[in-house]
């Protein structure tokens, strides 16, 4: 059986394990610099509170000013992993982390005695780190998964949920919506949903072969896991799921250039932090603050996203998404004192699902070889030796950044 300890809601779990007082609090965790939201408690959740909302548009929230912020405190959440995947491994032996707040491993015997163990497990995490965990088991790690979930929607499973008899199988894929099964993505759900398929449990009764004619070799091996085969290859690689990049500016900026300047810098950034986990993206978001303590110059904040058709890493299409978000939202005659990028919906990138309309694959590919060769580049002459320069001047949507200098 394949089993999967996820931390609930980690960066908040971390912040109310370094401080106790917090845990029946809303919170949420800030990203650097304490631009935008990378992580809610429950309790922020029901205020209304937005994965990748900037502070200040929270704080407009009707109860928004009761929610506390936490910045983000990256190496700490780390140790904090460390300590956890420890704590799997003194019993378990080998484990495969997937990321910094969840970790596969397999285990034999009864189902009794594996569920046992597991529950045990849970409260040998939070005796020892005080973070709480919710262990999903079956036999694929896509079932575990959605396990997993169902062990945090139910606290009289004390943590630990088991998908081994069928009729628990088709009960959890009944109650499981298609935007909660690993490997489906944004993009992808609605037009799954436009031939029928509402539920992981329509997906499991698809037609693989039809699957992978429509939507690709990714999606197919998703219906294979929900019917409890184990065919999914795991990265090594474990993943952030949320990368962003924000500053505060010495001076305040006023022009487009400018502007665009150091938001390219930031999505470049989080593009490098991307490529450098093995990871792609499926959305981008670009955010700008006036400065709120100037009260006698001209209020203005704004954030924006876009999805991607397909999932990326390569700094071109980034660096393109940015540009033309941070020209949907610039305004003439507004003193800027805060900007940044963030990257969300964030996957391994050997899981990358094409579309079957995709007819930039040929560009896309192109754009990857070139950033490849940039990677290589500043690895071998130190960072930043050559970058993608940016064009606000006669730019239109989906022009790539010129290619420059050192």
């Amino acid at each position: 059986m394949w089993c999967i300890v996820d931390c609930n809601n980690f960066f908040v779990s971390c912040e109310r394990a370094m401080n106790p007082e917090l845990r029946t609090k809303p919170i949420v965790v800030l990203s650097s610099g304490d631009g935008c939201i990378v992580a809610r408690s429950n309790e922020s959740k029901a205020m209304g509170v937005k994965m990748g909302m900037p502070l200040f548009e929270m704080k407009k929230l009707p109860k928004g000013n009761g929610v506390i912020p936490c910045s983000g405190q990256m190496r700490m959440y780390h140790k904090i992993s460390d300590e956890v995947m420890a704590q799997i491994r003194e019993d378990v032996g080998s484990i495969f982390q997937y990321s910094i707040d969840e970790s596969f491993f397999q285990l034999t015997g009864s189902v009794e005695d594996i569920e046992n163990y597991c529950r045990s497990l849970v409260k040998k995490i939070w005796k020892n780190c005080s973070i709480p965990v919710s262990i999903g088991v079956a036999t694929s790690k896509t079932l575990a998964k959605i396990a997993s979930k169902q062990a945090k929607l139910a606290p009289e499973l004390c943590g630990v949920c088991s998908l081994a008899l069928p009729e628990e199988v088709e009960y959890a894929l009944k109650n499981t919506e298609l935007s909660d099964v690993w490997g489906v993505g944004r993009r992808t759900q609605p037009k799954l949903a436009a031939n029928g398929y509402l539920t992981a449990y329509d997906l499991s009764k698809a037609n693989p072969t039809l699957i992978e004619t429509m939507y690709g070799k990714n999606l197919r091996n998703t219906v294979m896991e929900l019917r409890g085969e184990d065919v999914i290859v795991l990265s090594p690689h474990p993943i952030q799921k949320s990368i962003s990049i924000s500053r505060t500016f010495p001076k305040m900026i006023t022009s487009l250039d400018e502007l665009s300047t150091q938001v390219a810098n930031f999505a470049e950034g989080c593009a490098e932090k991307m490529r450098s986990q093995h990871s792609v993206c499926g959305e981008i978001g670009v955010f700008v603050v006036s400065n709120r303590f100037r009260t006698d110059l001209r209020q203005y904040s704004n954030v924006v996203t876009k999805q991607f058709e397909v999932s990326c890493s390569n700094s071109i299409e980034i660096l393109n998404a940015a540009m033309e978000l941070l020209k949907h939202i610039y305004q003439d005659g507004i003193m800027y004192k805060k900007a940044g990028v963030f990257l969300n919906n964030i996957s391994p990138d050997s899981a990358v699902q094409t579309s079957l309309f995709d007819d930039k694959q040929e560009q896309r590919v192109k754009y990857d070889k070139l950033t490849s060769v940039v990677d290589s580049i500043n690895n071998k002459l130190g960072k930043n030796a050559i970058n993608f320069a940016i064009v606000t001047e006669g730019y239109t949507d989906g022009d790539a950044p010129a290619f420059v200098h050192n």
